[in-house]
């Protein structure tokens, strides 16, 4: 994610005439906004676990009103990029509304709060920092693959154990 919005100013510019390309701001908003969406699948499994589908039918159209509702008063008063941030609020609802239920449900962590809630808030520094350097192509791109190499420092293990895993299953299937 943080590479698409590292480099969405030059895709824009490859995809579309000039006119289009105050476009970039809005990918930004948007990414944040499809993470938020990842997030929150996370929890809603937890509520098709319990059957409690009627809380995401719930919490669902919830979003889909607050989103409208907030596209009706700031597009008017900020034009099309205020759609992309009227998006980000509605998912940030989702994923509120189905980890505090999800929460109440469980009792007990499945993910741990602390690394979800740094994670959030360290990919919505990321962005926004990038959206500051977007026009300064290579310093995106530092920034990115900083970014890039400290989830792979903090996360070595896990990495470690998933390409274990796999380089094990390619030997088994050669013997």
């Amino acid at each position: 994610m943080l590479g698409i919005v590292a480099i969405a100013p030059e895709l824009i510019k490859m995809l579309g005439p000039e006119m289009y390309w105050t476009a970039k701001w809005v990918v930004p908003p948007v990414a944040l906004g499809l993470f938020c969406q990842f997030l929150y699948s996370l929890y809603v499994n937890i509520e098709f676990y319990y059957k409690k589908t009627k809380m995401i039918a719930s919490m669902t159209i919830v979003s889909a009103v607050l989103n409208i509702i907030l596209n009706f008063v700031f597009i008017q008063l900020f034009g099309y990029l205020a759609a992309a941030y009227t998006t980000l609020t509605s998912y940030i609802f989702l994923f509120a509304a189905h980890y505090i239920i999800a929460d109440k449900l469980m009792g007990k962590d499945i993910y741990s709060k602390k690394f979800v809630f740094a994670t959030i808030i360290s990919v919505s520094v990321m962005t926004f920092i990038l959206m500051l350097f977007y026009s300064h192509f290579f310093v995106r791109i530092f920034i990115a693959l900083f970014g890039i190499m400290c989830v792979g420092i903090i996360e070595k293990n896990d990495i470690i154990w998933i390409f274990g895993s796999i380089i094990k299953k390619e030997k088994n299937v050669r013997t």
